[in-house]
């Protein structure tokens, strides 16, 4: 298995829920670099984005270790299987774990969202090609404690 991840950090987002998730996103954080955790509320989400939505967190643990806090409908539709609640260490090989985990570094020192593209070689479809939203909450210390991210998967071919 391999990763298949392009960062575009312009946010040239394509699908409408990620737009619009990146709004709320902007509307939480106001005048700071990201909103607080505390201040996401799933009811503030549109009905159609809300399949599309995961979670990622552990990035509060020393040393951190990332889980799929949650993943939506759609993702496990795509996918064909749920990891929510599942480490990243668990579910890919080291190499493959890494690689998905940089983005996620990548958020937490530069706190800005980021759009991620490629083939969902991680999952061994590759015929299913993603576009997805990485976006940063804070904790107490405004550090990043939590990854909120959006994903619409698209079937390219078989």
């Amino acid at each position: 298995m391999t990763v298949d991840i392009t960062i575009d950090r312009t946010l040239n987002l394509k699908p409408v829920v990620l737009v619009e998730l990146l709004e709320i996103w902007r509307s939480q954080r106001g005048t700071d670099v990201m909103p607080q955790w505390s201040v996401f509320d799933p009811l503030d989400i549109p009905a159609a984005t809300l399949p599309h939505l995961y979670l990622i967190d552990g990035l509060e643990t020393k040393p951190p270790r990332l889980r799929w806090r949650l993943l939506g409908t759609h993702t496990t539709e795509m996918l064909g299987r749920d990891n929510t609640g599942k480490y990243f260490d668990e579910l890919y090989p080291p190499e493959d774990a890494r690689d998905m985990a940089a983005p996620v570094f990548l958020i937490q020192e530069e706190r800005v969202p980021l759009r991620l593209t490629g083939q969902s070689l991680f999952a061994g479809k590759d015929w299913i090609h993603y576009e997805c939203l990485y976006l940063p909450y804070a904790g107490n210390t405004q550090s990043v404690a939590m990854i909120v991210g959006g994903i619409v998967y698209e079937i390219t071919g078989t």
